[in-house]
């Protein structure tokens, strides 16, 4: 029985990669069982993702031709002729509201700022101008004074909402529980899920986020 907000997860981290991949063009097609890329993926993209357990791995290499990486939602893959590129933590944050974004965080909403938090986050190319057009992306920015030191991307494509690329300047102190409290201004009462790893991990878990499963990423 796989718990229901690894399930909640996996669906939202499809539907991420649904939406990513139609801001760049690039076709994708998906069954009960394998979601998969079509065309090259965006830079820092899997060209395919399982969405249930159990999946054969002669069903993911027969549906995966040349290279790139593939996302083991489940952690069960053995896949030949690949190597390991990290393993991460599932994890959920129930539900809250709150009033007003809180006074650090503000969302970002001109391709000049986007560029510039793209740049901070080694993430230019994936998340273009077009993306502040489109109502499922929030793109949040963390300010100290005028200076950008901090964000991460709300996506709403499922009953929870994705949170991802949360990242902070070397020199800052990684506002989570801030950051919780900016998604649940945004989206009121909507559970909160996406993964970690090494000390983001520890912190997402030491702000309440709970750990509920396993994704491992295989380069081929």
């Amino acid at each position: 029985m796989v718990d229901p907000r690894l399930s909640l997860a996996v669906d939202a981290s499809r539907a991420w990669y649904d939406d990513v991949f139609a801001l760049h063009g690039v076709p994708t097609t998906c069954d009960d069982s394998l979601w998969r890329a079509l065309g090259a993926p965006p830079p820092h993209h899997s060209v395919a993702k399982t969405l249930r357990p159990g999946v054969p791995v002669s069903t993911v290499v027969a549906s995966v031709r040349g290279s790139g990486s593939v996302a083991d939602s489940f952690a069960d893959l053995d896949l030949p002729s690949s190597s390991l590129l990290f393993e991460a933590t599932w994890v959920h944050h129930d539900g809250d509201s709150r009033r007003g974004l809180p006074a650090a965080w503000s969302i970002i909403t001109s391709p000049e700022m986007l560029a510039v938090w793209s740049r901070a986050h080694d993430y230019v190319g994936v998340l273009t101008a077009a993306v502040l057009d489109r109502p499922a992306f929030t793109i949040l920015g963390c300010f100290d004074g005028e200076d950008l030191v901090g964000g991460a991307v709300l996506h709403e494509g499922s009953p929870t909402i994705g949170v991802s690329n949360m990242w902070a300047l070397p020199d800052q102190v990684s506002g989570l529980e801030e950051l919780v409290a900016a998604a649940h201004a945004v989206h009121p009462d909507r559970p909160l899920t996406g993964y970690a790893r090494g000390e983001d991990l520890h912190r997402l878990l030491g702000a309440g986020w709970q750990a509920v499963g396993t994704q491992r990423v295989w380069a081929r």
